[in-house]
């Protein structure tokens, strides 16, 4: 499984630094040195270093769909709630990380629940180090329809084994932030089966975005659009395209930094989570 290939690779590891490369991502020039400058400009309290991220197709062109977050320090409520580094392919980690929390966690596959092991990782590493971004578009995340994983319960299994890991070792965590965290997995899931034009998949793992939380779905208009867009092609029997977006539709990543509405709601809403519970 991928946790044993990468924990045999780190056990190889001779370097100060371990950086995961999933072999269909692409890291865009300069990404390591700016990655690796930000971690000699910190204290070596910080243990993970990571860069935003782009999607892109077969052809390595931009989908217009991207992960960025500005949130540094302590993050480990903040990662309970949502993986705001989006991929392992967008982060760096000190090797002595894996010396103090072990490596990537085998017993998720034995479970058949892969789909959390970087974000299982991630929230050891936070709860004994802080976190750093470079805040630029430095990695190409792959998401083609043809080959995205579409065994959506064993990935719910998956979050739901971290969550109950976590909720073991840290009891005095509001229940609330666990809601919140399925329920914004659960619509991860919903948009991934709308990409794939699983339209009965969608609706259910919406149904259960809801169900986990129903306050806070009904705040996110993703929640509406995904709905009428299911309904409609249910009705109409629409079929969408092998790739996330319609080819031919050209996206560059200047056209990203220029989205700066969308890119900047994104990041306040990330940093006013993360504010907020840091005063927890």
């Amino acid at each position: 499984g991928v946790a044993a290939a990468r924990n045999l690779g780190i056990k190889n590891a001779k370097g100060d630094y371990i950086a995961p490369l999933d072999a269909d991502d692409i890291w865009y020039p300069q990404n390591l040195e700016k990655q690796v400058k930000r971690f000699l400009a910190t204290e070596p309290s910080v243990g993970l270093v990571y860069a935003w991220s782009a999607d892109i197709d077969a052809e390595n062109s931009l989908t217009g769909n991207f992960r960025a977050s500005t949130i540094e320090g302590k993050v480990y409520k903040t990662l309970v709630c949502h993986n705001f580094l989006g991929n392992a392919s967008a982060s760096v980690i000190r090797a002595c990380c894996f010396e103090t929390v072990g490596g990537y966690n085998c017993q998720l596959k034995a479970q058949q629940a892969q789909g959390c092991e970087d974000w299982e990782l991630y929230l050891r590493i936070a709860e004994h180090y802080e976190f750093a971004v470079v805040p630029e578009f430095m990695i190409g995340y792959r998401k083609i329809v043809s080959s995205m994983s579409r065994d959506y319960s064993q990935m719910a299994k998956s979050h739901g084994l971290m969550l109950h890991d976590v909720q073991q070792r840290h009891p005095e965590i509001p229940a609330a932030l666990y809601r919140l965290s399925k329920s914004s997995f659960y619509m991860y899931l919903a948009r991934q089966s709308s990409q794939c034009s699983s339209d009965r998949s969608t609706l259910f793992w919406l149904s259960q975005a809801l169900k986990a939380d129903f306050i806070t779905p009904i705040f996110r208009y993703g929640l509406y659009i995904l709905f009428i867009k299911s309904v409609f092609r249910m009705i109409t029997k629409l079929k969408s395209d092998n790739y996330v977006n319609k080819p031919g539709l050209s996206v560059s990543y200047a056209d990203l930094n220029k989205r700066r509405g969308s890119l900047y709601f994104k990041l306040l809403l990330g940093n006013l989570l993360h504010r907020s519970l840091l005063m927890i």
